[in-house]
């Protein structure tokens, strides 16, 4: 089980906050890393969330204190993919490949839509193992670890067609990380077909991104304008 202590107060921004983190895990020590920064549990930290430890607050600290505006990102970067999500939905879409996926915590997809079927990946180890006990257990979710630069054969495996029930219709997306792996994400839509790349949901920081990713539901462009 996770032991959850209490840290003292800090600065985030301009408010003081008072947040829980990990001070055990229940992964493995090789798998859970708790003395080396990882990114997924970064991202939890900035998002205000507890999958965390010391080291990984340490980071992101350092980070906020060189990008102030970081955590606001952050947050506007999740609060899109829930509405990309909710859109999604309301069009017709039922299930979710989702790449780079960190930690699926409280706030990702399988929360906001609860009824979807959702398959999260991430080429970490350390973040898999995480995921795999936090939501392994969810009839309707499945985590597996893999790299975004070979989506094509994670997308024709026998277990996620299988976990999708052979269904075409499939939202597939990248949150938060086509802005740090340009050539990553040119190397993901080479692997598909013209029809699955209109399928495509991309998320981004720039306006560089957004004219060459233009696939959105236009009420998720809308709302980025």
């Amino acid at each position: 089980m996770v032991r959850l202590g209490v840290e003292e107060r800090y600065q985030h921004g301009r408010k003081r906050v008072r947040r829980n983190f990990m001070t055990a895990s229940p992964f493995p020590a090789d798998s859970a890393q708790p003395d080396v920064p990882n990114a997924a549990r970064i991202y939890s930290y900035t998002l205000g969330g507890t999958h965390y430890f010391p080291v990984d607050q340490a980071a992101a600290e350092y980070m906020f204190s060189l990008v102030p505006s970081t955590p606001k990102w952050v947050r506007m970067l999740r609060a899109f993919l829930q509405q990309a999500a909710r859109q999604l939905w309301a069009e017709g879409f039922t299930h979710f490949v989702d790449f780079a996926s960190g930690l699926p915590t409280e706030d990702h997809i399988h929360h906001v839509l609860p009824d979807a079927k959702i398959v999260y990946s991430d080429s970490d180890p350390a973040t898999y193992a995480q995921a795999q006990a936090m939501v392994g257990h969810l009839p309707n979710v499945l985590y597996v670890q893999h790299d975004v630069r070979d989506a094509r054969s994670r997308l024709e495996s026998a277990q996620v067609r299988d976990f999708l029930d052979g269904e075409r219709k499939v939202a597939i997306g990248l949150s938060g990380i086509t802005v740090f792996l340009t050539a990553a994400a040119n190397a993901f839509l080479a692997t598909l077909s013209d029809t699955e790349q209109d399928s495509v949901l991309f998320d981004w920081t720039d306006n560089t991104q957004k004219q060459r990713w233009s696939n959105l539901p236009r009420g998720c462009m809308n709302a980025l304008a």
